[in-house]
């Protein structure tokens, strides 16, 4: 269903190449993939206004399998002086993920606890 659904994303992008969404879908296609890099790089080139807490989940998630985590954790960061919130605990969660793997075992348990608590309802 990937291929498909990239498919009507690419067409769409054939009637209107400014479709920020469109273009987004493909990273997250990407992501589904395995492809990191390209994620990042369409992650990279859509603007974070269309849907901040999205972008700077599947972008932090891309550069973290990447294995570049002091951008991803950069990115977070600046995520979270940007924004007051966190849609659904979306960034939270990466940021609890990076914690575990670093072996920050405690903070990660209480970040993704955070996570959850945001993501109520």
């Amino acid at each position: 269903m990937l291929d498909k659904g990239q498919q009507e994303i690419e067409k769409a992008l054939a009637i209107n190449p400014s479709n920020t969404l469109a273009r987004y879908r493909l990273g997250v296609i990407d992501m589904c993939r395995a492809k990191y890099a390209e994620a990042f790089q369409i992650f990279n080139s859509t603007p974070l206004e269309q849907n901040p807490e999205r972008l700077a989940f599947y972008t932090s998630n891309a550069l973290f399998r990447l294995g570049r985590n002091q951008e991803a954790a950069a990115l977070i960061e600046g995520y979270f002086k940007d924004h007051s919130t966190d849609k659904g605990g979306m960034v939270t969660s990466v940021k609890a993920v990076m914690l575990a793997k670093a072996g920050e075992n405690r903070e990660a348990e209480a970040t993704i606890q955070r996570a959850i608590e945001i993501g109520r309802g």
